[in-house]
């Protein structure tokens, strides 16, 4: 026992330290992301290829070492460009750690619009690493007490990109029921919603059931009243019977200025 708790410790002992061929490299990499800039162009800097090499938590400390969330957005752009040209990919794990150094703290410590180079960068590493952006960052961003305009901003952007698959539509989707709702959450997922996410009778059931579930909070909510909206026209053809009992409770009491469009929307949906 005694052996094997020392090999124990021997492996957390290397799984926090990186492996001598990147801890080699690791100048070089700041160095190279000191200078490079906007429009950088050429294939990725054989040095990338090391991250291969890293478990979730060397990579960490990789990310640590590198100073990642303090780069500029013409150098997070160019770092995106070159990790996504990476083969093989990064391991899930890899690209989840990455998603939340990137782009995490840069993202909740924005106080007005994102830069045309952070959108460009986020949604291009959302189009191929999906599963990771939606859990390191989505679900994260949504949640933090912090999240404000700016934020909600970014995400509505993402949420709309032309290359958001539909796959990734839906995953997205997943991730916002799982989360507790709040203001910010209602501006969000309209934004996804107004895609007609294409989703299982299933999952729009429980769409339905959270958003009546929030009517009697968020009576005097324009952004909840603006999000029912959007479900009652775009997936019309969804809509049940029970679906529609449940609106008109949600409804019941709604005080905002759009009372009138939603009560015209709901009648629409009378069998």
């Amino acid at each position: 026992e005694a052996g094997q708790s020392l090999e124990e410790a021997k492996d957390l002992a290397e799984s926090l330290e990186l492996p001598k061929a990147v801890q080699d490299q690791v100048p070089r990499l700041q160095q190279l992301l000191k200078t490079f800039g906007e429009g950088l162009e050429g294939a990725p800097p054989l040095e990338l290829q090391l991250l291969h090499e890293c478990s979730p938590s060397q990579m960490d400390l990789l990310c640590a070492q590198l100073q990642l969330p303090q780069l500029s957005d013409p150098a997070l752009l160019q770092l995106c460009t070159w990790l996504l040209s990476l083969s093989p990919d990064l391991s899930l794990s890899n690209a989840t750690i990455l998603t939340r150094s990137l782009f995490l703290r840069r993202i909740l410590s924005l106080t007005s619009s994102a830069s045309r180079l952070l959108i460009m960068a986020l949604t291009s590493f959302c189009a191929k690493y999906a599963y990771p952006v939606c859990r390191a960052l989505l679900g994260p961003v949504l949640q933090a007490p912090e999240t404000g305009p700016a934020q909600t901003e970014l995400l509505c952007c993402l949420l709309k990109d032309e290359a958001l698959a539909p796959d990734t539509q839906v995953l997205m989707l997943g991730q916002i029921l799982e989360l507790p709702w709040k203001e910010d959450t209602f501006v969000v997922l309209q934004s996804l919603l107004e895609r007609q996410v294409e989703m299982t009778p299933e999952k729009f059931s429980v769409l339905m059931e959270k958003l009546c579930k929030e009517g009697p909070a968020a009576t005097a909510s324009v952004a909840y009243a603006k999000l029912m909206l959007t479900v009652m026209t775009k997936y019309q053809a969804s809509i049940t019977e029970i679906h529609r009992l449940g609106l008109a409770a949600a409804l019941e009491l709604n005080t905002t200025f759009l009372r009138k469009p939603l009560q015209a929307a709901l009648r629409h949906l009378a069998p």
